[in-house]
């Protein structure tokens, strides 16, 4: 074996393995490890033997068109190993081969060049294909998971791209000099196909985050519509509550008859359900904003159920520019997060505070809550730990913004601050 069999194997083998390499990376494999590796090998296995044939006469033409056959033949035998939709299948595969055409052409090209043409081609593929598998594993890949619905959208215009490919090569008769003659055309090919890749992978990533906006503005709408539930709950409650006092009157003059008539033993028995029915109805009034007391009397039996100091100093106006579903999102998001801080906490002795007041036409409200936990911030927004995690703050900033307000975090001595200011 010659050098330049050697040093053209070389290429070929290299650029095969690494290849393959990405279509298990960007398909979905179906088995192990194990079995996937060994399917690799084979495929190198299979292409170096051909590569090997024809290097011996340098038929590259002929080379080329029996690669081409290859993968149309590997295109349907490799499908059963692999998970992928028939859709995702195609714009994955084709994918590789578009790679691979480009690959080929700017390799060819560079070698005009360079000196050692033979070694620059081989490290030049190896340093393409390497960046290219790296984009995809850590950058590419989770946006095409995340997009199933789109897949035959984009795999039309792969395919399309990969057509001029496989026309180019097959129609050739002389591979070497038709390329060298026909380098520029093929240059912007080889532009072209990067240019669509970016489109496909920029519009990819502004449909993920519009499918983002989406759901997380379907779990806000849920979360409100939860609240107002809660809340019809509290106003029943209240409504009972009201009731029961009112009727206080008829207990006492029922107490009255059972004392007149000596039956002492009935009349402590009746105490007794009607205190329980007096204890039952107890609401306590945090301030005079309906929404607001609500979330407060509902989160107050959680909180103190943990042994966390809970503690209310409000003055918040009946009537303010929030609605009832708005104001009670709000601060029902801001006691959840220090709830659940104060739960990773690993101190006892647990607190959150919420102060509330109007001065010069605007509400403040400050809630602190120990956080013993490090909180890394973003943008000057807490980022949660949580897998999808951050709607409800990302919901209380809407919120405050929507009305022209201010949303400022910070954590000093194990003490985590949450400042809202919103202009009545």
């Amino acid at each position: 074996m010659n050098t330049f069999i050697l040093l053209n194997f070389v290429r070929g083998l290299s650029t095969s393995f690494l290849l393959y390499v990405l279509l298990f990376i960007l398909a979905q494999p179906k088995y192990g490890r194990k079995v996937n590796t060994f399917i690799v090998i084979l495929l190198v296995t299979i292409g170096g033997v051909i590569d090997f044939w024809f290097y011996q006469t340098a038929d590259f033409t002929n080379l080329t068109k029996i690669l081409i056959f290859l993968y149309l033949v590997q295109f349907a035998v490799l499908k059963p190993f692999f998970k992928d939709s028939w859709l995702q299948w195609i714009f994955c595969y084709i994918t590789v081969i578009n790679l691979h055409g480009c690959i080929l052409i700017i390799s060819f090209l560079w070698s005009h060049f360079l000196p050692y043409p033979y070694i620059t081609t081989i490290f030049g593929r190896i340093f393409l294909l390497g960046i290219t598998i790296w984009l995809v594993q850590y950058y590419l890949k989770p946006q095409c998971l995340q997009l199933v619905n789109y897949w035959a959208r984009f795999s039309f215009v792969v395919t399309a791209i990969c057509c001029n490919y496989v026309y180019y090569f097959l129609h050739t008769t002389n591979m070497v000099q038709d390329m060298a003659a026909d380098c520029i055309p093929l240059l912007l090919l080889v532009i072209l196909t990067i240019i669509v890749y970016c489109s496909i992978f920029w519009a990819m990533k502004a449909i993920i985050g519009f499918s983002f906006l989406q759901t997380e503005k379907f779990l806000i709408e849920q979360q409100a519509k939860a609240f107002e539930l809660q809340l019809a709950n509290y106003n029943s409650f209240v409504e009972q509550a009201r009731q029961t006092r009112h009727d206080l009157h008829h207990h006492n003059a029922v107490l009255g008859q059972y004392l007149a008539e000596g039956y002492i033993e009935e009349a402590k028995q009746y105490l007794q359900d009607c205190e329980k029915i007096v204890s039952c109805s107890n609401i306590k009034r945090y301030c005079r904003n309906q929404a607001a007391n609500a979330v407060f009397f509902l989160y107050a039996s959680r909180i103190q159920e943990l042994g966390v100091h809970y503690e209310v100093d409000t003055d918040i106006p009946e009537t303010i520019l929030l609605t009832a579903s708005e104001m009670g999102a709000l601060l029902a998001n801001v006691l959840e997060n220090a709830l659940e801080s104060c739960q990773r906490s690993f101190i006892r002795n647990c607190f959150i505070k919420v102060i509330a007041e109007v001065k010069d036409e605007k509400l403040f409200i400050q809630i602190s809550n120990t956080a013993t936990v490090p909180v890394i911030f973003e943008n000057d927004m807490p980022q949660s730990s949580k897998e999808e995690g951050g709607i409800g703050t990302r919901s209380v900033r809407c919120i405050v913004e929507k009305y022209g307000g201010s949303l400022r975090f910070k954590i000093e001595n194990n003490i985590f601050l949450t400042q809202i200011i919103i202009p009545l």
